[in-house]
């Protein structure tokens, strides 16, 4: 009986080393950079904004605590984007009604990119496609076009974790270990994110009780590149 407490306690002992091992040497978050140009806050009916994204497919993975742990070789990953834009200036009663809406409120532009537009069941709507992948980078660029007043809020999102993509092999990945993503607009630099603030839909005030508390998938608005902006 001795014998066997032992080994049990031998093999609890190395799974709690591997864990812990996992943890800080795992790369489990990647952060993807956009840029949406030009950098205002204010735009008029008519004007076009470009969303660009570009990046060098050596990227620096976070672990689990979300320290760096070093540069990984990201070839061939299917980081599958999506954009969402939401209209924050108008109360809406029910919660699950919070929901994207881009062809009402803009032109959008994607005959150049790997992407396309797309209806959920749920009324959400998106563009969803890939990056470019070419001489060592990702990239893709969008244009919007506004055609109607308001004040929106841009989030990303990736869907490499969904569908067939629950698992992606690069060098240092550990086993069975999801690859997320975070997105970070402009270089991280103000996002005009005071207008989820002041909507008068308190879904949108993460500073309120029963407000906002990040996207619909949990993550805050820096975390999904969250992007402001007010179209007069």
């Amino acid at each position: 009986m001795n014998t066997i407490i032992k080994l049990i306690c031998v093999i609890l002992t190395l799974n709690l080393t591997n864990c812990c091992k996992d943890v800080k040497n795992c790369p489990r978050f990647f952060t993807l950079p956009v840029t949406i140009t030009p950098t205002r806050s204010v735009f008029n009916l008519g004007d076009t904004i470009t969303i660009i994204s570009e990046f060098n497919d050596q990227l620096i993975g976070l672990n689990i605590e979300e320290t760096p742990i070093g540069t990984f070789d990201m070839k061939g990953i299917k980081w599958k984007p999506r954009i969402r834009i939401f209209k924050i200036d108008t109360l809406i009663t029910e919660r699950d009604d919070h929901v994207s809406k881009i062809a009402d409120n803009f032109y959008y532009d994607v005959s150049n990119t790997l992407f396309e537009y797309k209806v959920y069941s749920f009324g959400d709507e998106a563009l969803v496609g890939e990056y470019v992948e070419q001489d060592n980078e990702f990239s893709f660029a969008i244009k919007i076009t506004t055609q109607r007043k308001g004040i929106y809020y841009i989030e990303f999102d990736s869907g490499n974790n969904y569908g067939n993509f629950g698992f992606q092999e690069y060098p240092g990945v550990c086993n069975n270990e999801i690859l997320n993503v975070y997105f970070e607009t402009n270089e991280g630099k103000d996002n005009n994110l005071h207008f989820l603030k002041e909507s008068p839909d308190p879904f949108w005030d993460r500073s309120r009780s029963n407000g906002y508390t990040g996207d619909i998938y949990g993550k805050e608005p820096e975390k999904v590149g969250g992007y402001c902006f007010r179209v007069e």
